[in-house]
């Protein structure tokens, strides 16, 4: 299943009255998102996971995705997944630019975080 939008998921769950976890992957390495995806597939239950901006900045943005679709295609392939990008300062922030690996960028306090993670 491809990766859910995170609002028509949680519209869908606000029409039909159910309650959808959003879950931090903040310090959440291997196993707890395993557990998390390996619970949603068996419960047949919508799932949003939270990834940091600085966290996902720190490591490239680039690589989150990759990253979120292996795992969701081995431990919860059948259920709506979501990836939602917690905090992020402006909203450049989600836009690293196409094939960086957060090389030279703007800097300074209005730069978005993957320029900035990248001159510090």
């Amino acid at each position: 299943m491809p990766l859910a939008s995170s609002q028509p998921t949680v519209q869908k769950a606000r029409e039909n009255g159910y309650a959808l976890a959003a879950v931090d992957s903040n310090g959440g390495g291997y196993g707890i998102m395993r557990a998390w995806l390996e619970t949603a597939e068996e419960l047949k239950a919508s799932l949003i996971i939270d990834v940091y901006a600085r966290n996902a900045c720190h490591q490239g943005m680039s690589r989150i995705g990759p990253a979120a679709r292996h795992m969701i295609d081995q431990f919860a392939p059948t259920v709506p997944v979501a990836i939602h990008l917690d905090h992020p300062q402006t909203p450049a922030d989600s836009a690293e630019p196409a094939g960086s690996s957060l090389g030279p960028g703007p800097s300074g306090p209005g730069a978005p975080l993957w320029a900035r993670a990248a001159s510090s």
